[in-house]
């Protein structure tokens, strides 16, 4: 019932339910209760450059999506909704244009925001920023690219953060530590295995193992060490295999002493305790020592002492003999023939004969000199004996 003023007496009342309420008669009880899920608390959500999201009704659903590099995680139970990002694609994209002198814009594979997502060289010389603009995909220089230069362009697209390092392992040899953007790698002091480098330690490379350097190479070229001097590495000595056609599979054992390796062409550096006894046979001596020469015949012989230890002539006419090269201690044998006068000669020397005979001309004739001053005033000393065949001294 509502009381009705105008004609001063109580009539019935009608009750009608407005937006978001009920309303129920039961065993003469009215109930007035809120039907609505709940008003609005936004109406509208605006983003700069995109379509504003209305709401349609009071219980209308806001949709949130994962975009690139997001993750979304909801949370009932504390109504929590937490967004993070995630990896995104680790990409460095390269262009690479030729200048032909008359184009300054060219078009990059991927759109770039500013010119600080750029790296741009010329001929591998980096370009400032300033000598470019970027739009989108395309890259403008100030001026004509000159004609032949190489462009490289480097764009980063985005950065990978999954391949951030959290961790890193030595291999053999190597010893490992990282931490938040720092990694160290270095050589271990020990490694307890062989290890190769330069090569596959199969057709070429250096192989280190527990005793042992094994050294190959793929190169065409014997293998080999070199050794440089204290002094700006300004000379090297090389250490190298033989050759493939010299199929040897030779040892060579360090000396047991303390000394200089010799080579063969090495002058002067072989001490005589380094000579065995006994260790130097005939065939090794220098031919002052053991050749033969035969002067045949003539009226000028040279009589070179380095030479030969036994020399034959046979004289045509009135000869001359020069001798040189002769050392101290020095003895040769001069088997001549020919009956003529017999002359020896060298500047400065002096020439003594030892007993009475002379020369037989008519006969043959061994003459033995030896050279007892070898100075720059040589003296010899000779003595001659003629010679028959026979057999029963």
């Amino acid at each position: 019932m509502i009381y009705d003023n105008s004609n001063s007496y109580f009539e019935n009342a009608t009750l009608t339910a407005g937006t978001g309420i009920g309303i129920t008669n039961a065993d003469g009880s009215i109930t007035i209760a809120n039907t609505a899920v709940g008003d609005n608390a936004f109406g509208n959500i605006a983003v700069s450059g995109q379509t504003t999201i209305a709401a349609d009704s009071t219980n209308d659903t806001l949709t949130i999506a994962a975009g690139s590099n997001v993750s979304l995680t909801t949370n009932a139970g504390t109504d929590t909704l937490t967004i993070s990002a995630t990896a995104g694609a680790n990409t460095i994209a390269i262009d690479t244009y030729t200048g032909n002198g008359s184009t300054a814009a060219y078009t990059l594979s991927n759109s770039a925001s500013s010119e600080n997502e750029l790296l741009v060289y010329f001929d591998g010389v980096y370009q400032l920023h300033s000598s470019y603009t970027v739009s989108g995909t395309t890259l403008t220089f100030d001026t004509n690219v000159p004609n032949g230069t190489s462009i490289e362009v480097m764009h980063l697209v985005a950065v990978n953060l999954s391949n951030v390092v959290e961790s890193i392992t030595g291999g053999d040899g190597i010893t490992a530590s990282a931490g938040t953007g720092d990694v160290t790698l270095s050589l271990s002091s020990s490694t307890p295995n062989a290890f190769t480098m330069g090569g596959n330690g199969s057709s070429g490379g250096v192989t280190v193992a527990d005793g042992s350097i094994q050294i190959r190479t793929g190169t065409g070229n014997v293998a080999e060490m070199r050794f440089y001097c204290e002094t700006g590495n300004a000379h090297y000595q090389t250490l190298k295999a033989a050759p493939h056609s010299a199929a040897s599979s030779a040892v060579l054992v360090l000396p047991t002493a303390s000394g200089n390796l010799v080579g063969t062409g090495d002058t002067g550096s072989v001490a005589t305790a380094m000579v065995a006894d006994n260790g130097i046979t005939h065939d090794k001596l220098e031919n002052r020592y053991t050749a033969l020469s035969a002067l045949g015949s003539n009226t000028s012989f040279a009589l070179d002492f380095s030479a030969a230890t036994t020399f034959t002539a046979t004289a045509s006419g009135n000869a001359t003999f020069t001798f040189s090269n002769a050392k101290q201690g020095q003895v040769i044998d001069l088997i001549l023939t020919g009956n003529h006068t017999i002359t020896f000669s060298q500047t400065n020397a002096t020439f003594n004969k030892v007993g009475s005979t002379d020369y037989d001309g008519a006969t043959n004739n061994l003459i033995q000199i030896v050279c007892t001053n070898d100075s720059a005033n040589p003296i010899y000393m000779y003595s001659v004996q003629p010679y028959a065949s026979d057999p029963t001294p």
